[in-house]
């Protein structure tokens, strides 16, 4: 993934279950572009590991930030990672607490 920050892919023997892409600086800010798991792998533990590694890795960054739909199932998800939520229109911002 060119020019982004950080990726780190999840193997399912030779399959793709998914993957995390974080832009930033490094040091201010790291947003979260893209948390992807294969649909039928979701609920298996792939995301969350993915999720926290990014969380790890980007630790000592003042801003760790990922926009999200507006969705319950989501949210929770990423409540469980401690992220909380910043309210916006129709999506929610969503940085390290």
């Amino acid at each position: 993934m060119t020019n982004s920050l950080w990726c780190e892919t999840a193997w399912r023997d030779d399959t793709l279950a998914g993957l995390v892409r974080v832009v930033g600086d490094d040091v201010s800010i790291a947003y979260v572009q893209d948390l992807l798991v294969v649909p039928e792998l979701q609920g298996q533990g792939v995301g969350t590991r993915l999720l926290n590694d990014a969380l790890d890795r980007f630790a000592h960054v003042r801003q760790f930030v990922l926009i999200t739909d507006d969705d319950a199932k989501t949210l929770a998800f990423y409540a469980r990672s401690g992220l909380g939520s910043a309210e916006s229109a129709a999506v929610r911002c969503l940085l390290r607490g």
